[in-house]
């Protein structure tokens, strides 16, 4: 059984009334130097949190961004491009990745002739109806919009959480890298 069929038909999800899987990740403390503390860090995540990262680093990130548009057609110079701009971005597409409250960008797929990456907006509600699934976001200017989840391909921009823990990620997949040699 997926996280959807659990989930009410007609269930609407806000700030207010956030999805059940929505996490928060926890706050970025600085040492006296005025660095990120990333012990406290690591400390302060949840079992949770922690398994969100396994197998998690910017080569993970950049592959599957890379195939979710490469099943597109686009250009090489298209590609390039949209790689270029969805740089601090992962690809979501599973709904509970989707965090409320963040940043995402979307390629809207009904119209596989006119591809193309929309500037994006903040996740305001999330709503499971009948017909499918709903992402309403509040763009520039405070224009609202929506589009349908299966309708598109989503990637969120990363927390500075979990640019840090990327980091450390990448820095300790090195370490790895050069014990091994």
């Amino acid at each position: 059984m997926s996280l959807t069929d659990s989930l009410d038909s007609s269930a609407r999800y806000s700030q207010d009334n956030p999805p059940p899987w929505n996490m928060d990740f926890p706050a970025i403390e600085y040492d006296e130097q005025g660095e990120i503390d990333v012990g406290k860090l690591l400390d302060n995540m949840s079992e949770e949190q922690s398994s969100y990262f396994d197998d998690l680093n910017t080569d993970t990130l950049r592959t599957e961004k890379l195939n979710s548009l490469g099943s597109l057609g686009l250009s090489e110079e298209i590609l390039l491009d949209w790689m270029t701009k969805l740089e601090k971005y992962r690809f979501v597409d599973e709904l509970q990745q989707l965090q409320m409250g963040r940043y995402i960008r979307w390629v809207p797929t009904y119209n596989m002739n006119e591809l193309r990456l929309t500037k994006g907006g903040f996740i305001c509600g999330i709503y499971i109806e009948e017909s499918g699934i709903e992402i309403e976001v509040v763009a520039h200017r405070r224009r609202v919009s929506c589009f349908r989840f299966d309708n598109a391909i989503i990637f969120q921009h990363l927390s500075k959480q979990e640019e840090v823990i990327m980091s450390l990620m990448n820095y300790l997949e090195d370490e790895d890298g050069e014990d091994d040699k």
